[in-house]
């Protein structure tokens, strides 16, 4: 889904890209993004400027990719196969940048009126760089399906509990309208932030006939590749591959 790029150089990232794309005929999506400040401070590493570290990154990625750069032990050498790169995105400045250097976004808990709204905010990145073609949309979404609606939002909560305790997503969550989810979060109380209103926003969870609802509307709104994030646990994933099972790309 998402590479966090400070976890390795873009050299070694655009080659290995490369290789599983090649290996692959193609299928591979690169998705890159800064990852979160409590998961990078474990590891000992500070992210002063996310959005611009973002900007070299991709950047760099994309000229190793089309085989620019300084020879190492060999030449550089263009990917045989395109490298399709996606950035990771929660809010509107990297969002921004993703519709200047990328091929798509990958955000991820958002509502289906974000979804819109982001729309003109990938629309002036888009604007700098009018040669990369259209922008394509990705959303990650919970999906959760069944008719024990209570069941089915303490399986989401079990789930998404540990995104809570991470300040982007807070900070996301709040500045789309979840004041009061996201205080909770801030305070400890992940399990209360995510509450039945927050949950019916950004997850399709409820009757197949429901989440099937719940996905056209996404789609309408702009969401070209909507990404079915199952429950945690075999049955739950098939469950979901059932019921979607016949979507299309």
């Amino acid at each position: 889904w998402i590479a966090n790029i400070y976890l390795r150089h873009s050299y070694t990232c655009a080659q290995g890209a490369a290789l599983i794309a090649e290996a692959t005929g193609g299928r591979f999506i690169l998705g890159l993004g800064v990852s979160h400040q409590p998961v990078n401070g474990a590891l000992g590493i500070e992210m002063p400027d996310p959005l611009g570290t973002a900007r070299r990154y991709a950047t760099e990625v994309r000229g190793w990719l089309r085989g620019e750069g300084p020879a190492t032990h060999l030449p550089q050498r263009p990917a045989r196969v395109p490298v399709p790169l996606y950035m990771a995105a929660l809010t509107s400045p990297m969002v921004e940048l993703a519709g200047e250097l990328a091929d798509g976004i990958m955000p991820l808990f958002w509502s289906v009126e974000r979804v819109a709204q982001s729309q003109a905010w990938a629309a002036r990145g888009r604007a700098r760089a009018p040669e990369l073609g259209p922008l394509t949309m990705t959303l990650g979404l919970p999906t959760y399906v069944g008719t024990d609606l209570e069941a089915l939002q303490e399986v989401a909560r079990q789930n998404l509990v540990l995104y809570t305790g991470l300040p982007f997503f807070q900070r996301m969550l709040r500045a789309a309208g979840f004041d009061d989810e996201a205080t909770l979060m801030e305070q400890g109380d992940g399990m209360a932030g995510l509450s039945d209103r927050l949950l019916d926003a950004i997850c399709l969870l409820g009757s197949p006939e429901r989440c099937q609802e719940r996905l056209a509307a996404y789609r309408a709104a702009g969401v070209d590749l909507p990404i079915l994030y199952p429950p945690v646990g075999v049955d739950g994933a098939r469950e979901v591959i059932r019921m979607f099972g016949g979507e299309g790309p």
